[in-house]
């Protein structure tokens, strides 16, 4: 993978850092996962972290070929800085993207991908809180096939 000098955010490094402060921490997890309106609940006392959260660390925006296409917007309120990232360019994978940093400690990150061609609709939104848990809410469309919704919640420490 072609990267340049980091511009934006590097996702992928807090989500490695993340799995290894994870599994180290023993916490359990609270999964509720809903699928074209059918759900289902498990209670999960040693979750495997890099497959739980791999859907958030494979996010980079730190392609070379990504350069300059991000608009990139910032605020502070009450300590928590906020920064956001929105695609200059409709065909970019990730359209929005977005973390809360307070003191140098990530308060929560969040993510639009979009994948549109002929043959597949894919939208996937989540948002990942450290110590909280995360959400995940994809729709995909498949052509000649029937459109499929889910959402995925997690809450750490059940």
């Amino acid at each position: 993978m072609s990267t340049t000098s980091l511009s934006y955010f590097d996702n992928p490094s807090f989500f490695q850092k993340e799995i290894i402060r994870l599994n180290a921490s023993n916490v359990k997890l609270l999964k509720t996962v809903m699928t074209n309106g059918k759900s289902e609940q498990r209670r999960i006392d040693a979750p495997d972290w890099k497959k739980e959260i791999d859907v958030f660390a494979s996010i980079t925006l730190n392609k070379s070929s990504f350069a300059g296409k991000y608009a990139i917007d910032s605020s502070s309120i009450n300590g928590i800085h906020i920064t956001s990232y929105s695609a200059l360019d409709t065909k970019l994978p990730v359209s929005h993207f977005a973390f809360a940093d307070s003191a140098g400690s990530i308060q929560w990150i969040e993510a639009v991908q979009l994948e549109h061609s002929p043959l597949i609709d894919n939208d996937l939104q989540w948002r990942y809180v450290p110590d909280s848990g995360y959400v995940v809410f994809g729709k995909q469309k498949i052509s000649g096939l029937s459109p499929s919704v889910f959402r995925v919640s997690a809450i750490f420490g059940h």
